[in-house]
């Protein structure tokens, strides 16, 4: 490089070395794996008592839902109204 005034300068930088080589693998294998999202099936109660606290949900008010017994309780999803039916 020349200066304005005539002289000339060499810049040299440090040498960092060469830049390590990076190998990407051209495939990946993927193997999925399935774990069991439920347990097994626990013993029966031999408890007396109620159902739990909800047994039906839906949108809107509670028409006729198959299955249901008097005193189940019903959410409406929409407003957060819990129904207990008779």
């Amino acid at each position: 490089m020349r200066l304005e005034n005539g002289v000339t300068v060499e810049v040299v930088y440090p040498s960092l070395g060469p830049a390590p080589e990076i190998v990407y693998p051209s495939t990946v294998t993927v193997t999925p794996v399935f774990v069991p999202l439920q347990g097994p099936q626990g013993e029966a109660s031999t408890v007396p008592g109620p159902k739990g606290n909800i047994q039906h949900k839906g949108h809107g008010a509670p028409g006729v839902i198959v299955g249901a017994q008097p005193g189940d309780t019903y959410l409406d999803m929409d407003t957060g109204t819990i129904w207990e039916l008779t």
